[in-house]
């Protein structure tokens, strides 16, 4: 059933049974209702889990039924979500140290924000928006019980995946990779059964950790290559080209010279920015535009395939089993 057509909220929390003597009322960062809840105009579903302690996992979808306007506080701790569906903007409110902070929604991205001390923020949803994301919220505590907190402590604008930052609060952003959005997908599936596989959100939630943390600070020690913020933006650009028009026939050459980069910086680039090379990125983002519109605008493979610049659909088929496991058919079959 359509999400508009329910016209009512549900929020559901509970512990795992792995974790059944959890406080659910200790909410990491913030309590599961303030940003979807049903006091405002929405309809849908939110799932909260205390997947062990210090560790939370939310899944929601979720439809706005009228143009909203919400703040939020939360404390501090570590929050990783990866947006499937969505449009508005967040914002981390002025204070003492700085302006707003603007964070725009984008689908299939991944975001990462680290707080170490109480925030205020706004989220701006336009009416009709959907919201399907999975959310992960780490406290300080376990990030130490981890041995992660002390990288997290260090992070700084050099970082490539660093969008915005004051003190208190570091904000990165990154476009999913298909492994990535894969790990996203099936812990919202697991989040969202009925009934639900406790061992199997456990598992997940911590495969979509472990990804999460390799974004931002890996175990080994590696580091991840730094882009001055020139080209960062240039790389920006040149991805933005590519998303808008997916169908056209892209060239690094051609894409180099309409950025006014060199081709070697631009592949350097998006191997630091997004962690994939040039063809590979726009090849993700063709395949999951692709399946987007199967899934969601009931259009023919084929069709889906031409309209995300894949003429030959043998082609496209194999490249879509290889992302996701499953053919493209299979994918229609299911919407």
């Amino acid at each position: 059933m359509p999400l508009e057509t329910r016209r009512r909220f549900q929020l559901q929390e509970r512990s795992l049974a792995q974790h059944a003597g959890a406080d659910l009322s200790a909410c990491v960062g913030m309590p599961a209702d303030q940003y979807f809840n049903d006091r405002v105009p929405i309809a849908g579903l939110s799932r909260r889990f205390a997947v062990r302690d210090g560790l939370d996992v939310l899944a929601h979808d979720v439809q706005v039924l009228e143009n909203t306007v919400r703040e939020v506080q939360s404390d501090p701790c570590l929050g990783l979500t990866l947006l499937f569906d969505g449009e508005g903007e967040g914002a981390i409110l002025a204070d003492q140290d700085g302006p707003d902070i603007a964070v725009p929604y984008r689908p299939m991205t991944w975001y990462a924000s680290f707080s170490t001390r109480t925030l205020s923020g706004r989220s701006t949803a336009p009416a009709g928006s959907r919201y399907r994301l999975i959310e992960l919220r780490l406290s300080h505590d376990l990030l130490a019980r981890l041995g992660r907190l002390d990288a997290l402590l260090a992070l700084d604008a050099t970082h490539p995946r660093h969008r915005m930052s004051r003190p208190g609060i570091w904000v990165a952003s990154a476009v999913a990779t298909p492994v990535l959005a894969q790990a996203g997908e099936q812990l919202h599936a697991a989040a969202r059964a009925d009934p639900v596989d406790d061992l199997a959100v456990d598992a997940r939630a911590v495969h979509f950790l472990a990804l999460s943390m390799d974004l931002i600070a890996p175990s080994d020690g590696g580091v991840v290559d730094a882009v001055d913020a020139r080209r960062r933006r240039r790389v920006e650009q040149a991805a933005d080209l590519m998303r808008d028009d997916l169908a056209r026939p892209w060239t690094i050459s051609a894409l180099a010279r309409q950025v006014g980069l060199g081709e070697k910086l631009l592949k350097q680039g998006f191997r630091a920015v997004y962690g994939v090379g040039v063809i590979g990125y726009l090849q993700d983002q063709r395949l999951w535009k692709a399946r987007t519109l199967m899934a969601r605008s009931q259009v023919s493979v084929t069709e889906a395939a031409l309209q995300v610049g894949y003429a030959n659909p043998s082609h496209f088929a194999r490249l879509y089993r290889r992302a996701f496991g499953v053919s493209p058919r299979q994918t229609e079959r299911e919407a």
